[in-house]
């Protein structure tokens, strides 16, 4: 991804965590976030940061009130040109809150987006989140998502989202979100020199060559409705037919 003002130089920008602002400064780059859930394995991120946290827990409420909490925390600074917000956090309430703010060129990531969010029933879907997801799209110069999938369920499913209000339902509005929106895979920190890894000991023999297959952790959890259980029933068969003829281990991820 390449950022206003810095034509001459490629910045790839990877953040895996609820609720972040980062602010780049004009002319040296200063990275500045701020979290409502942290969590170790999502702490995977460019150095030289300062970093303010809220306890994770709540995620609910953390959506809720971290703009107001956060727009106290944010340093009014001039030089500041660029907004780095993930959707946990409204960004049309925090531009709301803090005006000096809405200048800047903002950048929102999805981690997950509450359109698509599992849920048991339909009527248990908090409009409220999914709402601040499109409000921050909307107020967002660059839209980032860590998948294609990601990106396109959102996308998909913005035309059927306020078919729960009585009337005045927005229109167009995956249009106008679409031409913003990029997909940004989440690194793998891989070892520079794995050969020695490789060669170890430590490693059996058939798994230095074979497979690995990640499951994200909440598919490991029971299921919560119907759709999680047909979700990990095709996973079961996949893996079943890769049996047959690949040499592969499943690997089902805590944190990710």
């Amino acid at each position: 991804m390449q950022l206003p003002g810095h034509e001459s130089t490629r910045c790839s920008i990877f953040v895996e965590i609820d609720v972040s602002i980062l602010i780049l400064a004009k002319l040296q780059l200063y990275y500045f976030l701020l979290s409502a859930l942290s969590i170790k394995s999502r702490h995977q991120i460019i150095l030289l940061l300062k970093l303010h946290t809220m306890t994770p827990k709540k995620w609910h409420w953390r959506g809720l009130i971290s703009p107001l909490h956060f727009s106290s925390k944010i340093p009014a600074n001039e030089n500041f040109r660029i907004l780095f917000t993930s959707s946990v956090v409204s960004l049309a309430q925090l531009v709301a809150l803090r005006s000096d703010l809405a200048q800047l060129y903002k950048i929102v990531y999805f981690h997950e987006n509450q359109l698509v969010y599992p849920v048991q029933e339909q009527k248990q879907r908090y409009f409220q989140h999914g709402y601040n997801d499109i409000l921050s799209c909307l107020v967002a110069d660059k839209i980032i998502f860590n998948s294609n999938f990601n990106k396109e369920s959102f996308l998909k499913s913005l035309p059927t989202f306020f078919n729960v209000m009585p009337d005045y339902r927005p229109k167009d509005l995956d249009q106008q979100i679409r031409s913003k929106c990029e997909v940004v895979y989440f690194p793998i920190d891989i070892l520079e020199d794995c050969s020695q890894i490789l060669e170890s000991d430590i490693v059996p023999e058939r798994l230095q060559k074979c497979l690995h297959i990640v499951w994200p952790h909440r598919h490991c959890l029971p299921t919560r409705n119907q759709q999680m259980e047909e979700t990990v029933g095709e996973y079961l068969q996949v893996l079943n037919q890769l049996s047959k003829d690949c040499d592969f281990t499943d690997v089902k991820a805590k944190e990710y």
